[in-house]
């Protein structure tokens, strides 16, 4: 289809969160109305497009920092208050859902309590790591490919504030315990992580549809 085009698949560099996903609705509407052409029983598409529940105060945001003593990217904290959070989908689905800031906390905690993780049996700097990584977002729960996305501010750019966004993948999460390359966050890592995740969709919905 002509009008899928490689800006649409992919975006544009720089693209903000809200942009991304403008751009999966742009995309789901384009397909919809090519598979109308040849069926009147197109693929529901309708879990794939985003669904806002919540809007977020800056008094919410304020106290959920003031509880865990970080300030959120300026990128996450700017989406959350003018678009508000967001699941890829129907109210309840959970994939790709955005945690509201109170039920934001450390990785390593969530692994101590959720996988019986004993830092004891790591390097001391192991834990100094992972006390700095904070879980945001839910992933796919139910495929468990990615069970947490998580803001790393090992990599907290001083000048912008923004961080790094990894994801936490519950069979192999042991790599992020390595400090050999670990880097200033160059962008806003909030706007690249809804881009990625709009871009997952949109080729699995390709995938689904046939459309090249």
């Amino acid at each position: 289809m002509e009008e899928l085009t490689a800006i649409l698949k992919k975006g544009v560099e720089g693209e903000t969160a809200k942009e991304a996903l403008n751009r999966l609705e742009k995309i789901i509407e384009i397909i919809q109305k090519e598979q109308l052409k040849v069926s009147s029983v197109p693929i529901d598409l309708s879990k794939s497009k985003p669904f806002f529940f919540q809007k977020i105060t800056v008094d919410e945001i304020v106290g959920a920092e003031n509880k865990l003593g970080v300030k959120f990217p300026p990128s996450y904290k700017d989406f959350i208050m003018t678009c508000g959070l967001f699941k890829l989908g129907s109210e309840n689905q959970n994939y790709s859902r955005l945690l509201h800031p109170n039920e934001i906390g450390t990785l390593s905690i969530a692994l101590e309590i959720d996988w019986d993780i004993s830092w004891n049996s790591y390097n001391p700097n192991s834990k100094t790591i992972m006390d700095k990584i904070y879980y945001f977002a839910m992933g796919d729960e139910d495929l468990q490919l990615c069970w947490y996305h998580c803001f790393d501010y090992n990599t907290i750019n001083e000048k912008t504030k923004e961080v790094m966004v990894l994801d936490f993948n519950q069979s192999d999460w042991e790599w992020m315990l390595d400090d050999s390359d670990i880097k200033p966050c160059e962008y806003n890592g909030f706007d690249r992580h809804v881009t990625n995740v709009v871009n997952n969709e949109i080729e699995r919905i390709l995938r689904l549809t046939n459309c090249n």
